[in-house]
């Protein structure tokens, strides 16, 4: 299994608050929402940006994300 930086999808560092990660899925799940989106894979990308956003919202999946994410840097 691949490493995904999910902190690469909503382009925001791996200190930032819950506010501002928040903030920026809202703002990406706005561009891509694929009722909504002209953009060309909306819906690919949708599902990218639900899956980081999961992972980045749940403590369980944060802790473990960011443990193995400390190995892959």
């Amino acid at each position: 299994m691949q490493y995904q930086d999910y902190y690469k999808i909503p382009a925001i560092s791996r200190d930032a608050t819950a506010e501002e990660i928040k903030k920026s899925f809202h703002k990406l799940a706005r561009k891509y929402y694929p009722d909504v989106s002209h953009e060309k894979d909306a819906e690919g990308r949708m599902k990218e940006i639900n899956k980081a956003d999961a992972v980045l919202f749940d403590s369980e999946m944060f802790t473990a994300y960011d443990r193995i994410g400390q190995g892959c840097q």
